[in-house]
């Protein structure tokens, strides 16, 4: 008896490279450059304040659980997550400045632009929903511009003189 076998084939998870690949939009960086932690830390941040947020339309305050569901969301996740985009922030803003340094390119335009986008939809969270915190992170992320250079030693001042 004469057995033919087919040649082995590769596992499902295998798609052969693509002659027809999508371009990187300009100035995206490539996916092979992100950091996956940032963006997963992104993510969960997000959730947090998606359930900061919206928790206020799940039942009254003072019917059933809400009480409960208000204990919560106000020890797990208010100031957590307010903390937790505010470190983000600063950690992207300094991704970007090595970024732009390691290239020899300036950061200023950039950077300006992204606030700018981050002010459009700021105030559409705004109008539309009262949401006021990515206007002030695009406020407040523009004096960033200013002390990106300075020593540590300065910057610990400064923050002793805000805190005052």
């Amino acid at each position: 008896m004469h057995s033919t076998t087919a040649a082995p084939q590769p596992p499902l998870a295998y798609a052969p490279p693509s002659r027809h690949t999508v371009p990187e939009p300009a100035g995206a960086v490539p996916t092979s450059e992100r950091i996956g932690v940032l963006d997963v830390l992104r993510g969960i941040a997000l959730l947090g304040m998606y359930v900061v947020h919206f928790h206020y339309y799940m039942a009254p305050d003072d019917v059933g659980a809400g009480p409960a569901v208000q204990r919560v969301v106000a020890l797990f996740f208010e100031e957590r997550f307010w903390a937790m985009f505010g470190i983000l922030f600063g950690v992207g803003f300094a991704i970007q400045l090595r970024r732009a340094d390691a290239r020899g390119e300036r950061l200023g335009p950039r950077y300006l632009r992204r606030m700018l986008a981050l002010l459009a939809f700021g105030l559409v969270a705004e109008i539309g929903f009262g949401y006021h915190v990515l206007v002030e992170y695009a406020l407040w992320g523009l004096p960033l511009l200013l002390v990106r250079r300075w020593p540590t030693r300065r910057l610990v001042v400064l923050l002793l003189f805000c805190l005052t």
